[in-house]
C-alpha cells in the first residue's frame, strides 16, 4: 500500500497560548492549558490519534514558551484499526517546545482569552432582557468561548482590542520556532520461510525528530501573510507490502471464542524493513488576523528515503484551516475546535497520485505542532 507523503507544515500550536493562557506578568509561572485530542486520516488508509497537554510559560516582554507533552497511536490500515486495537498499530510518546514572539505592544492585552472574557462581560450587560441579541451566555462556563459566542457589540470590541494590542499582525505571532521529538514502538507480524511458512512477531522501535519555523509578513487590515518551513527525521520499521494467507493452531482463547481448532489470517510475507526518511517542506499563505477564524495556504513538500534504498517523493498541498470557535459567522454547532482539509498531489517513480488528508484538531489555533 502506498505511503502518503502527508507533511504537516502547520509549525506548532503556539498560538494556543494567546487564546487560553491568562494575562500574567513576564515572570508568570507555568500554566497548563486545555488538553488537546487530535484525529488524522488520509484517503490511503493512514491514520493517527494523538493527545497532548500544552504548558505555557510567559517569557520576557512579548515572548512565550510552550511545552507540549504528547502521546500518539498510528496505523497504516485505516483509522478504525486504532479504535479496535488491531494489529500493526504503533505507540509513541514525546514532546515539542515552541518559542514565540507575539509582537504585542501592551503586555496586559496580549492574551486573546482575556480579551474575549472582557467582551463576554460587555455582552451580558448589553443583552440583558433583549430578545433579539445573539449571544451564548453558557459558552464561558463550558470553556468554549470564541468570537462566535459574542454579541455584535462584544465582537466589535474584541476585534478593536486585538488591534490595539497587536497593531501589526492582529492575533498572529510575528515569528515562532518549534522543536519536537517522539519515541515509540510498533508491533509487527509476518511469515518467514519458503517450503514451510512460520508465523513471526516482534516489537520494533521508532523515532521522530523535527524542527519548524513560521514568520508573519505583509500585515493587512483583515489578514496577514504567513511563511513556514519544516524538516523531520523519521526512523521506523515498515511492514512488507506482499501478504500471504496463513492458517495455524488457535490459542485456547481463540478456540473458546470461535469454536475452531485453527485460525486463518492474511499476514505480511517477509520481515519488516527498517526505513529512515527525511521530510521537508515550505508553506505560504494568509490567515485571519482579526479573529484567527481561518487560514489558507499552498505547500510544497518532499520525502527522501535514505535507508535501505534511496527513494524521493514530492508533491503539493493546499491546506484549508477553519477554527469553529471563531468562524464561520453564525455557526452554532457543538464542535469548537480546528478542522484541516488538505488536498494533495504527490509524485514518485511509480507515477502521480491524489490524496486527501482530513484532520480534527481539538485546539483554538491555526498553528499545528511540528510533529503532527
Amino acid at each position: 500500500m502506498r505511503r502518503a507523503a502527508a507533511c504537516a507544515l502547520g509549525c506548532g500550536c503556539a498560538l494556543a497560548m494567546t487564546r487560553l493562557a491568562a494575562a500574567d506578568p513576564p515572570t508568570a509561572p507555568a500554566r497548563i492549558l486545555v488538553p488537546l485530542v487530535q484525529l488524522k486520516a488520509t484517503s490511503d488508509s493512514d491514520g493517527k490519534l494523538a493527545a497532548s497537554v500544552p504548558v505555557v510559560v510567559g517569557g520576557e516582554d512579548a515572548t512565550l514558551h510552550l511545552v507540549v507533552p504528547r502521546v500518539e497511536v498510528a496505523t497504516s490500515k485505516g483509522i478504525g484499526d486504532i479504535t479496535t486495537g488491531g494489529e500493526g498499530i504503533a505507540w509513541s510518546a514525546g514532546a515539542t517546545y515552541t518559542y514565540v514572539d507575539t509582537g504585542v505592544v501592551d503586555f496586559e492585552l496580549r492574551d486573546a482569552a482575556a480579551l474575549l472574557g472582557r467582551a463576554y462581560d460587555l455582552c451580558i450587560v448589553d443583552c440583558a432582557g433583549a430578545k433579539d441579541c445573539k449571544f451564548s451566555p453558557e459558552a464561558k462556563a463550558k470553556g468554549i468561548l470564541g468570537a462566535n459566542e459574542l454579541c455584535e457589540r462584544g465582537r466589535a470590541a474584541f476585534e478593536s482590542w486585538v488591534n490595539q494590542a497587536h497593531p501589526d499582525f492582529g492575533v498572529i505571532p510575528r515569528s515562532q520556532i518549534s522543536v519536537g521529538a517522539l519515541y515509540g514502538r510498533g508491533h509487527f507480524e509476518w511469515l518467514e520461510g519458503s517450503a514451510t511458512l512460520t508465523d513471526q512477531s516482534d516489537d520494533r522501535g521508532r523515532f521522530r525528530f523535527g524542527v519548524s519555523g513560521t514568520l508573519a509578513f505583509a500585515p493587512q487590515a483583515d489578514f496577514t501573510g504567513l511563511g513556514s518551513a519544516l524538516i523531520v527525521l523519521d526512523k521506523r520499521s515498515q511492514a512488507a507490502s506482499d501478504t500471504a494467507h496463513w492458517c495455524g493452531p488457535a490459542s485456547p482463547v481463540e478456540n473458546g471464542m470461535m469454536g475452531s481448532a485453527q485460525v486463518c489470517k492474511d499476514v505480511a510475507s517477509g520481515a519488516p524493513t527498517d526505513v529512515t526518511t527525511i521530510r521537508f517542506g515550505i508553506e505560504l499563505g494568509i490567515a485571519d488576523s482579526r479573529r484567527q477564524a481561518w487560514r489558507i495556504s499552498a505547500e510544497a513538500f518532499g520525502k527522501e528515503q535514505i535507508d535501505p534504498s534511496s527513494k524521493l517523493t514530492g508533491g503539493f498541498g493546499f491546506p484549508i484551516y477553519i477554527d469553529f470557535a471563531n468562524g464561520p459567522r453564525g455557526y452554532g454547532g457543538d464542535y469548537k475546535g480546528l478542522i484541516v482539509i488538505t488536498p494533495e498531489i504527490t509524485f514518485d517513480k511509480d507515477g502521480t497520485h491524489g490524496l486527501i488528508v482530513f484532520e480534527i484538531l481539538g485546539q483554538h489555533s491555526l498553528f499545528r505542532e511540528v510533529l503532527d
